[in-house]
């Protein structure tokens, strides 16, 4: 299963992403695509040039089950607690 959280995609990227993946709310995809063309989709998403920010999550069979790929600059950080990657939205004052 893939998971990305997108900031600021152009159109055509956008098109592009509803090939593989539903758009669940604004910027947010989800796709079940079986691990071969998941790797694909992935090498796929980090050959493109990210204007914007994104963050993937991949699910992988070793602990914890994911996997964290940034993508540009994304608007989260990525932290890890108790070697448990997780994302930090930045608080802004």
């Amino acid at each position: 299963m893939l998971v990305l959280f997108a900031n600021n995609l152009p159109s055509a990227c956008r098109g592009r992403l509803k090939l593989w993946f539903i758009e669940v709310r604004l910027s947010i995809y989800v796709s079940g695509l079986n691990n071969n063309l998941a790797e694909k989709v992935v090498t796929y998403l980090l050959s493109y040039q990210w204007d914007a920010g994104a963050i993937l999550f991949k699910s992988k069979s070793q602990s914890p089950g994911y996997e964290i790929i940034t993508l540009g600059k994304p608007d989260r950080k990525i932290i890890r607690l108790s070697m448990l990657p997780l994302t930090m939205h930045s608080l802004k004052s």
